[in-house]
């Protein structure tokens, strides 16, 4: 064997394994072959390095590498303990909800989760999203279709106050008050949040303050058509001429107590409508000769508060409804267009086509409806100038009771209010048979 001090180049001694290299931490790679082994060694001529050529930038680079993966590890770890919280707290809302809040799949309606008011208000019978939609027959006696919310919401998205009934006990039903809405959640998958509040009990009072409106004014309305009547024979001197102080008095009277009969009218129509024991009377008429007798009816009123009404163009087309109903929708319109609008105008009255339907419209130049009643204009009692001394009189019955007539008879009833152009109202009911 060669010494340590052997040249590399005395490539004998290197062949036949005598050579002594020296080397520190060489790589090592053994061939074996049939007969014979060898051993195959290599290693830098000047040795391995010791550090890397730039020791500071290398340091450095892996120093921010490290400081990355830290900060971004610490991070994510933050932002999961903050989810998990917030997740917790939510949980924690929905559970102790003081209403019904439940989670249901928008592909199947099949229930999620729901929190125990939302298990104690349904008792169980909610585990779907199949509710009942509620009316009355002829008869009075209860009808209820049913009602496939993740259908409506799939169409709307959103479902903001609907009133809907679930079945109790055996064949009953109970009112409830749902907001929905549908989302898509991580994986795509649809969900519907359902918020439900219970109002049972609003019914009842409803109901008791109903049958008590309805028995006060049912108990008014004997006497006082008796005076208005007595008041009508005394203005018309049919006792004798009275002194003209007495007849104005007497005059003053009888028109406060026609008032008061309209107003115990409205109350008993606007509870039979709502509670649907209306019987209405349907027939085929021509909306033409309707408009116009009503307007007729109307337009001595309209001259006393100096207002014109104007017919424009009346399609002459035939409708089934009621026509004492219609009327009555009809008058009220007219009437409220006329009390709003000032002295020395006129109140418009047309009819428009839409398609299968035709349209009444009632417009006036009056200063319009004030853009924080308009979501309540169709409400009972709902009145613009809700203060005592408000300028113009009415309960606040009448578009109550044309939005119930019409929906009754299978029509509509809404309005346009362009800021400071007047309003127009509007009747809309399908046309039966062909147009002409």
């Amino acid at each position: 064997m060669l010494s340590a001090s052997a040249s590399a180049s005395d490539i004998d001694a290197i062949f036949y394994g005598t050579y002594n290299s020296g080397w520190t931490d060489p790589v090592v790679s053994t061939l074996r072959m049939p007969g014979t082994t060898w051993t195959v060694l290599a290693e830098p001529a000047e040795g391995w390095p010791s550090a890397p050529e730039r020791p500071l930038l290398f340091r450095t680079a892996l120093l921010i590498v490290s400081a990355t993966i830290i900060g971004a590890v610490f991070s994510l770890t933050r932002l999961m303990l903050r989810d998990r919280e917030m997740q917790i707290r939510f949980w924690g809302l929905f559970e102790f909800a003081p209403i019904g809040v439940a989670l249901f799949s928008a592909q199947n309606g099949r229930l999620i989760r729901a929190n125990p008011i939302f298990h104690s208000q349904f008792s169980g019978n909610a585990s779907s999203l199949d509710f009942f939609e509620h009316g009355f027959n002829a008869d009075g006696s209860p009808l209820a279709e049913p009602l496939h919310l993740a259908r409506t919401l799939h169409d709307t998205r959103r479902i903001d106050d609907l009133q809907v009934y679930y079945p109790v006990g055996d064949q009953s039903l109970a009112p409830v008050r749902l907001r929905g809405l549908e989302l898509q959640n991580t994986d795509s998958v649809p969900v519907i949040w359902l918020i439900t509040e219970d109002i049972s009990e609003q019914k009842k009072v409803e109901l008791m303050k109903n049958e008590f409106i309805s028995t006060v004014s049912h108990e008014l309305r004997t006497p006082l058509t008796s005076i208005s009547g007595s008041l009508a024979l005394l203005e018309n001197d049919a006792t004798g001429k009275l002194p003209e102080s007495m007849k104005r008095m007497v005059g003053i009277a009888h028109r406060n107590s026609l008032q008061l009969t309209s107003l115990i009218n409205d109350l008993l129509d606007i509870d039979k409508l709502v509670a649907g024991k209306m019987r209405l009377y349907r027939e085929t008429i021509t909306l033409s000769g309707l408009i116009q007798e009503a307007v007729e009816n109307i337009d001595q009123y309209a001259k006393t508060r100096d207002v014109r009404l104007k017919l424009a163009v009346i399609h002459n087309v035939k409708v089934r409804v009621d026509p004492q109903r219609l009327n009555q929708a009809l008058n009220n319109l007219l009437s409220n267009a006329i009390k709003f609008s000032p002295t020395g105008s006129a109140v418009r009255v047309e009819s428009q086509l839409h398609k299968d339907a035709v349209r009444i419209c009632v417009h006036d130049c009056g200063e319009g409806v004030p853009p924080d009643f308009r979501d309540r204009i169709f409400e009972k009692f709902s009145q613009a100038d809700g203060s005592s001394r408000r300028a113009k009189g009415g309960t606040g019955l009448g578009l109550a009771i044309t939005k119930e007539i019409m929906e009754q008879m299978g029509g509509s009833v809404g309005f346009e209010s362009p800021q400071g152009q007047g309003a127009t109202f509007w009747l809309q009911m399908p046309i039966d048979g062909p147009q002409r």
